[in-house]
């Protein structure tokens, strides 16, 4: 079964709470280059294992000015951490990134924290390049990805680790949108919260992402699961996917 994730942050007495923020990084500085191309994984010092650029928050990324209970949860400040982590792990600069989805919840038990995952697409200023935390860096295509070490991703066990998750969110919008057109009632009927063009919401119990473009015009993504027999999730706008 894909990886249970909580939609809200549950509290657990006893647990604290940790925020991180991860860059999904295509090749090109334009976003539509991208469609169809792999994305960036490197693997960490401490574990071998494939991850996504990013990581969590420290005190020095909290902003004033965000208002958060919480060190880091501000929406300025984790766009800090972010910009923090790819420029320590991957030696990326950027300015211009787009929040992909909600964020995942993680309940550690064995380090009784709680962790929010929140996943950014990242357009860079430069190429990446190795760094003291990051061993290998490796552009990856979804069907490479199956066969790799990515942190509790397990097909054979029908398991998807909260890193799988967003990876394969990642591959899910720059795949070539499975709609592209007017912002209909039907699809504005099936968001639970603004579709905006700075960011890729979920939709239709979360089975597509959806980004409103400057013109106007909607594009809709189905959301990748490689666990499924079809690939990705089904909901209820395939009707509207191109023939």
């Amino acid at each position: 079964m894909l990886y249970e994730h909580f939609s809200e942050c549950p509290v657990i007495e006893g647990y604290s709470r940790t925020v991180a923020a991860y860059g999904i990084l295509g090749k090109e500085s334009n976003l539509k280059a991208n469609v169809g191309l792999p994305i960036l994984l490197l693997k960490q010092r401490n574990d071998w294992q494939w991850d996504l650029p990013g990581g969590a928050s420290v005190p020095e990324d909290t902003m004033p000015y965000d208002g958060a209970a919480i060190e880091g949860s501000g929406d300025r400040s984790i766009r800090r951490t972010l910009q923090r982590e790819l420029l320590e792990e991957v030696g990326v600069r950027s300015d211009y990134h787009f929040r992909i989805g909600d964020p995942l919840y993680e309940a550690r038990g064995s380090e009784r924290r709680i962790v929010e995952h929140h996943l950014f697409l990242v357009v860079p200023h430069g190429p990446p390049k190795e760094s003291d935390e990051a061993l290998n860096l490796a552009w990856v295509s979804p069907k490479s990805a199956v066969g790799l070490k990515i942190a509790r991703f397990e097909p054979e066990r029908y398991s998807l680790g909260p890193i799988g998750v967003m990876m394969y969110d990642g591959f899910s919008i720059l795949s070539t949108p499975m709609y592209e057109g007017a912002l209909t009632e039907e699809i504005k009927s099936k968001a639970s919260s603004e579709i905006s063009p700075t960011a890729y919401t979920l939709i239709d119990r979360s089975c597509y992402f959806a980004r409103l473009s400057q013109d106007g015009t909607v594009k809709l993504y189905r959301r990748l699961n490689p666990l499924a027999p079809s690939g990705h999730f089904i909901g209820s706008l395939e009707h509207l996917a191109k023939q």
